[in-house]
């Protein structure tokens, strides 16, 4: 009954303006958090930033499909799941999902997250998926060279990296540089050569190395902004 009252005024108020009737929409929405499985998360810091090529905003809400990128100079923080994400200058990444745990597609530069667990987030590289090992971890991915090798930095928890047969778990403290090569020239830290890696055409060559400078700072600024308190009195 106030659907025929609401259709009759509208009618009479267009009849009465000499207006063309037009039919009635309802509003377009961007699907909410219960329409699927995934995830999403919530801009809480962007400076220089953009989700799908549009300026990021605080406040704005993300979902798996959007694509987010910071200009040189510029950083993107995300909250999800209890934990934070964050890119630094100069970063692209394009979100998804596997269930209900959050992915993020690497591009270029460089990711890092805090207090996430391997049931809550993972990054994706062309060397494989890289996430949290036994619990919350607080750690950095980058991407260098053309060849698009990486670099993963763990801080605090383990991170382990999959790909095919292969397994490389980094330990708080440590940072392993790590690029693709013909798996029929792959040898693992003992120096032994390893077996077939299919279905990847390319197999993982690492080494330890240290924490640069920048990766050193990174760790500093980041721990000040999410483990300070609130309120310093």
């Amino acid at each position: 009954m106030r659907s025929c009252s609401r259709f009759l005024l509208i009618a009479f108020v267009c009849g009465w303006m000499n207006l063309p009737m037009l039919p009635l929409q309802a509003a377009t929405k961007r699907p909410s958090a219960q329409a699927g499985p995934a995830p999403f998360a919530v801009i809480i810091l962007a400076n220089d930033a953009h989700v799908d090529h549009a300026k990021a905003s605080t406040g704005t809400t993300l979902y798996p499909g959007d694509a987010l990128d910071t200009e040189p100079g510029g950083e993107l923080r995300l909250t999800t799941a209890g934990g934070q994400i964050y890119l630094l200058s100069d970063t692209a990444v394009t979100l998804g999902h596997s269930g209900a745990v959050l992915q993020a597609t690497l591009l270029r530069g460089r990711v890092g997250f805090s207090s996430l667990t391997d049931q809550q987030f993972q990054i994706l590289t062309p060397e494989g998926l890289i996430e949290a090992l036994n619990g919350p971890a607080y750690g950095q991915v980058a991407m260098t060279g053309p060849k698009k090798d990486i670099v993963i930095s763990a801080y605090a928890g383990e991170l382990v990296l999959h790909r095919g047969d292969q397994t490389l778990i980094i330990k708080p403290g440590q940072s392993y540089y790590v690029s693709l090569v013909p798996d029929t020239e792959t040898q693992d830290q003992s120096g032994k050569r390893r077996g077939n890696t299919y279905p990847y055409p390319h197999a993982l060559e690492w080494r330890l190395t240290l924490m640069s400078g920048t990766t050193v700072g990174t760790v500093i600024v980041w721990k000040l902004l999410v483990e300070s308190p609130t309120d310093p009195e």
